[in-house]
């Protein structure tokens, strides 16, 4: 116990004491739960997840799962509450966990379990009937105050239902009218009934209208009073929201009675294995680890541009007159639905033909405009129809094939070969008679609407626009055109409807962006990425979110964490570049600049030598100079020119930090080992046989890094510019601890080097010292073959030198600085709004009431 009120201490020294506020947790709550019960509703559920498509997630889920009910309240215990939150990835399959922890909650004594499944109609029935299904619901045992008919209805004698012996179940709306039937359903019952009546509420699309979103501080959105409400009226409890964006919901006020706010724990579920999301999509920022298929992005996103916009968006801004708006079909659609029709047709090539197809068309909020764009969809799909059926022309979606067929074929899984053109002719024949445009968008009649029945397979291509941003499965859904923005992370991760699981095509997956969205993306797999670091964190440390707060990267440019009335508690959360990884990644390659930077280069190489050793374990290998003086590190970096985009380095704001920790090093407001301020330097080789490069009787290998297809983000692109993704390798955030530990040094033989835990060892071994890696990058990079498509020769008129820097950190105390970097509430521009204007209907009740049998 000891050892973990320690880890607290350092944890909330190290991450937190940026609030006056943070108190240290000095129990834990105890784990009432004991595992699973046999012969009972989980046992049934897993057999079924067991036989079917989930096998191989099982051992997943029930570890999972059981985690989340260990750390709900005890049923039958008075006056324990619990609240807590599970994030997810979007469209990863939350459900799966949630009926799971339904299943245990029943098992373990929960009385009742109340769903909150979105706002949609649609959504709601999509939820009742998985669960339905998942947890075997049968009258005997089971009463549905719900069902696939009709949604929560007012019951005016309670007491029956909740006195036998039956489990009760409801999947409601987030709907006033349905949370007031909830409320008058809890107040039915007699107080004492009521409070030790076991509860579990899951919250899922916990951050759509669940957060409070009333401007004003002494204020609350109605919605969010209603689940206040309701929460305040239960006894025995547990409040588990379910989000894969959780940004609205870490910024509820904390510090309340029946606060909706995950108080008690917060849990994140591990990526599954097959699953493509924003991190293996898009990659993650500079400044982070590289991850494997960082490339992907490349492989399988294409830009739409700007020109072709206009023929698909209608004009934007509020009153705006959409009415006149008549779609056509530009280029880049055209490519979008011939590949949608060769990727269904390979799909059926490859034995999937009994499974649902689907193409996403989405390029407005708009409600009239998606009726343009589908009548000029169905014209585009007739005349290719015509083309290929009528008069054997194939020559267009020849053409693409072969443009298309290898692009990712680095996804392709090793049973499928790549299918012959020939051979496709009929099934592309088939696709185009099978093929069907859907509006959903709230506006289109129900039985038109979105709909996958298990009786035959659907090719469908859909538009629409809100209804479909958000909770909605879009089964088999592969090839997407999306033109929609966003100002805040939430919105624009969850109209990511293309992130999922595409086994068995996931080479066949295509997403046509706007410029600059994939880029989005990319930023925000990273702030993804560090969410998750910080919660595991908090949880080795042992502590509760009531205790310390979830820090949020803020974007330096136009977007937002999530609506501003939604921050309305949040403060800003002042953290420096204590440890803060940076990468010159994107590269300036004009010859005087190039020039310039090696000649920096080699001067620090000059000056480190003077004053350290190398250590340089084999011929040609990465040198590593241990030691450095601050000095010379300054010289260096204010010497480099950095290209623009890297703001940190380019303008003197890294720089500027490291003179301060300098100055607060030597003058001992920071009590570190080394006053000194010392670092270490290393000198990176390429591969074993490139050409050497060779300075002052080092050698090493060069470098080899191809540039990216397209080259640099949007805000950095011009012909000068090359772009690599990522300089830094996995493992190069601890080269110099590498290094060390091969040459066998005293106190570094045998170490464990995990790249998922570079700082920790940078302040064990080395002392929290900071890190230079120069990178000497082969001016005729090319691209693998494997990177075919997605890289392009660097063609740099001259060597590159690229450098990847590991900021120093106190390996005993506290961040000195408080340098403005994560989780915000800034003073918003009066122009930042949540989103565009939004012209879907409003979720309208359009259920019956479902009548609840006694």
């Amino acid at each position: 116990m000891e050892r973990i009120k320690a880890d607290r201490d350092d944890y909330l020294l190290e991450r937190f004491q940026a609030s006056s506020e943070v108190q240290i947790a000095d129990k834990q709550e105890a784990y009432w739960y004991e595992g699973p019960i046999p012969d009972q509703v989980w046992d049934a559920l897993k057999g079924r997840m067991e036989s079917g498509g989930l096998a191989g997630a099982v051992e997943s889920i029930d570890r999972h799962s059981t985690e989340i009910v260990e750390q709900l309240s005890e049923p039958h215990n008075l006056n324990d509450k619990r609240s807590g939150l599970v994030i997810g990835y979007v469209q990863s399959g939350k459900t799966a966990n949630y009926a799971s922890v339904v299943a245990k909650a029943f098992d373990a004594g929960y009385k009742l379990v109340i769903v909150f499944a979105g706002v949609l109609n649609n959504l709601r029935r999509q939820t009742q009937g998985r669960l339905i299904r998942d947890l075997d619901v049968h009258k005997p045992v089971w009463t549905e105050l719900t069902s696939m008919d009709g949604d929560f209805a007012r019951v005016e004698n309670a007491v029956p239902l909740v006195s036998g012996s039956k489990r009760l179940l409801a999947v409601a709306k987030k709907n006033p009218t349905r949370l007031q039937n909830i409320q008058h359903f809890l107040e039915e019952l007699p107080d004492e009934k009521r409070l030790n009546l076991p509860i579990l509420i899951i919250d899922d699309e916990a951050d759509q209208v669940t957060p409070d979103s009333a401007a004003k501080k002494e204020e609350m959105s109605k919605i969010h009073a209603q689940l206040r409400e309701i929460w305040s009226l239960v006894g025995n409890g547990s409040y588990v929201s379910y989000t894969a964006t959780p940004f609205a919901n870490l910024f509820m006020k904390p510090d309340e009675d029946d606060t909706l706010y995950p108080s008690n724990f917060i849990h994140v579920l591990p990526e599954p294995d097959g699953y493509y999301g924003a991190r293996k999509i898009f990659g993650l920022e500079e400044g982070d680890e590289d991850v494997a298929g960082a490339d992907a992005g490349a492989e399988v996103t294409r830009d739409i541009p700007d020109i072709d916009l206009e023929e698909v968006v209608p004009p934007l801004g509020r009153g705006a007159d959409v009415s006149e708006f008549k779609a056509t079909v530009p280029p880049s659609l055209r490519r979008a639905v011939q590949w949608f029709v060769l990727a269904t047709a390979i799909r059926r090539s490859r034995g999937q033909g009994s499974k649902h197809s689907s193409m996403l068309v989405h390029t407005t909020p708009r409600v009239e405009p998606h009726f343009s764009i589908q009548s000029a969809i169905e014209n585009y799909r007739d005349e290719l129809s015509r083309a290929v059926k009528e008069d054997g022309d194939w020559s267009t979606l020849r053409s693409l094939y072969f443009q298309e067929i290898e692009r990712a074929s680095s996804f392709r899984e090793p049973e499928f070969g790549e299918e012959s053109f020939d051979d496709l002719k009929s099934h592309i024949r088939a696709v185009l008679s099978d093929l069907v445009t859907i509006v959903d968008n709230g506006a289109e009649e129900s039985e038109k609407r979105l709909d996958y029945p298990d009786d035959r397979a659907v090719t469908a291509i859909v538009i629409g626009g809100g209804t479909l941003s958000r909770g909605l499965t879009l089964e088999g859904l592969f090839v997407s055109y999306f033109t929609r923005t966003s100002r805040t992370y939430d919105t624009l991760l969850q109209m990511g409807r293309w992130f999922g699981f595409r086994k068995g095509y996931a080479d066949l997956q295509r997403i046509w962006l706007s410029e600059g969205l994939a880029d989005d993306y990319r930023y925000l797999a990273t702030v993804e990425a560090e969410i998750r670091r910080e919660i595991a964190e908090m949880r080795k440390a042992g502590l509760k979110p009531k205790d310390v707060g979830v820090r949020v990267r803020r974007h330096p440019g136009r977007l937002e964490i999530t609506g501003r009335s939604k921050m309305k508690f949040a403060h800003k959360l002042e953290v420096g570049f204590e440890g803060r990884r940076d990468q010159t990644h994107v590269l300036d390659a004009r010859l005087p600049v190039l020039q310039d930077n090696l000649e920096q280069g080699r001067r620090l190489l000059s000056a480190a030598k003077a004053s350290a050793a190398p250590a340089q374990p084999r011929s040609g290998g990465a040198v590593l100079l241990e030691g450095v003086p601050y000095e010379v590190i300054r010289e260096f970096m204010e010497g480099f020119r950095a290209h623009p985009f890297h703001g940190n380095l380019h303008d003197g704001t890294m720089l500027k930090w490291l003179d301060e920790w300098d100055r607060k090093l030597k003058d001992g407001s920071i009590t570190g080992p080394d006053p000194e301020n010392l670092w270490n330097v290393v000198l990176a080789s390429g591969v074993s046989g490139g050409p050497e490069w060779e300075y002052d009787g080092v050698t090493i290998h060069k470098t080899r890094r191809a540039a990216v297809s397209g080259s640099a983000p949007a805000e950095a692109r011009n012909e000068d510019t090359r772009s690599i993704r990522a300089l830094m390798s996995d493992g190069d955030h601890i080269a110099d601890i590498r290094l060390l530990s091969h040459a066998g040094a005293p106190g570094f033989e045998d170490l464990e080097l995990k790249d998922d835990e570079t700082r920790a060892l940078r302040k064990k071994k080395v002392q929290g010292r900071g890190l230079i890696v120069l990178y000497v990058i082969d001016k005729d990079s090319k691209p693998d073959a494997n990177q075919k498509g997605t890289r392009e020769a660097l063609a740099a008129p001259e060597d590159v030198l690229g450098y990847g820097l590991i900021a120093p950190v106190n390996p005993h105390a506290a961040a000195f600085d408080r340098s403005v970097f994560v989780g915000v509430t800034p003073t918003p521009s009066a122009a930042v709004e949540d989103d565009e204007p939004i012209e879907e209907l409003a979720p309208e009740d359009t259920e019956a009431d479902h009548q609840v049998e006694g």
